[in-house]
């Protein structure tokens, strides 16, 4: 009896030390989630006040923001009043061109005095198809492009520029279809005074990013010998950057910005002949002068021959 006495209390004993550890377990359970909702509420309304300022912040820095662009919109006409007076522009694409390239360059020339809309705009497709301009030029010694294009594929891009700069020309007629794309917009024969040119960075093969360069480095000739500044342009937000690719083909402007309000003022400057590489993706920022007008863009080298 003693044992069933002892085991009795003992358990009874246990039950009490059980039920006053829940007790505890529960009471401070009960206390910390008291804390813990204090806390958090707290938190929550401080966030919540933090939050608001800085949304306050933002829409005041927004209206300042909309505020300047305004300003800078209404003197932008003024920044370019008169800088390219009459002029005929073109835009020159290498490979497929964004209509936002389009949009940019006609935003550009509001104000500027040149010729609205814009003359020309011509996509030279890429990869070239060497053997249907070799056709489609029969009867001109361009007819052996395909077989020889080291000798004959610079010289071909030269006349193609000068054709489109004159707006005469046989050759640049017979070999628009295999040359351009349907993309392609405008009187080639309106002629250009100056050109906006873009380069479609898309993957292509060796051999043809070869005849690809080849072609350019002789049209930019063929512009910059019938005293035509070019522009290569490109927007902000292009990966990878093709400034490189203009430097290397002596491109005398380029502009990285062109969706930039600032850089549509170098894109006018660049067409009337300022020289510059306008922009921050050089690695510095650089701004176009206050003036821009008047500045001529060196002729290339060699010599112009008769155009076909």
């Amino acid at each position: 009896m003693f044992g069933f006495d002892f085991r009795y209390h003992a358990l009874s004993l246990i039950a009490v030390l059980i039920a006053l550890a829940v007790g505890l377990l529960l009471g401070v359970a009960i206390g910390d989630k008291g804390l813990v909702s204090s806390a958090e509420t707290n938190l929550r309304q401080s966030l919540r006040g933090e939050f608001h300022r800085e949304q306050q912040k933002a829409s005041t820095l927004q209206a300042l923001l909309n505020q300047s662009t305004g300003v800078q919109n209404d003197l932008y006409p003024l920044v370019v009043n008169g800088q390219l007076p009459g002029k005929r522009v073109a835009i020159v694409s290498i490979g497929s061109l964004p209509h936002a390239i389009v949009d940019d360059t006609t935003k550009a020339l509001e104000g500027s005095g040149a010729q609205q809309p814009i003359v020309s705009v011509s996509n030279i497709d890429q990869p070239m198809n060497l053997g249907a301009l070799a056709s489609a030029a029969s009867g001109t010694r361009y007819d052996q492009l395909a077989n020889d294009p080291g000798l004959l594929l610079h010289d071909f891009g030269r006349r193609i520029a000068i054709q489109l700069a004159d707006g005469t020309g046989q050759l640049l007629r017979a070999v628009k279809g295999p040359l351009l794309t349907s993309g392609s917009s405008g009187e080639l024969t309106a002629g250009a005074d100056a050109v906006v040119l873009y380069l479609d960075n898309s993957k292509l093969s060796p051999t043809d990013v070869a005849t690809r360069d080849t072609f350019v480095g002789g049209f930019i000739e063929g512009l910059r010998a019938r005293l035509i500044p070019v522009v290569g342009v490109e927007e902000t937000s292009t990966k990878p950057s093709v400034v490189t690719w203009y430097a290397k083909h002596n491109l005398p402007t380029t502009v990285d910005d062109v969706d930039q309000l600032v850089g549509r003022v170098s894109l006018v400057c660049g067409l009337a002949g300022q020289g510059g590489n306008y922009g921050e993706k050089t690695g510095q920022l650089t701004l176009p002068p206050p003036q821009c007008a008047g500045a001529a863009i060196p002729p290339a080298a060699t010599t112009t021959t008769a155009t076909p």
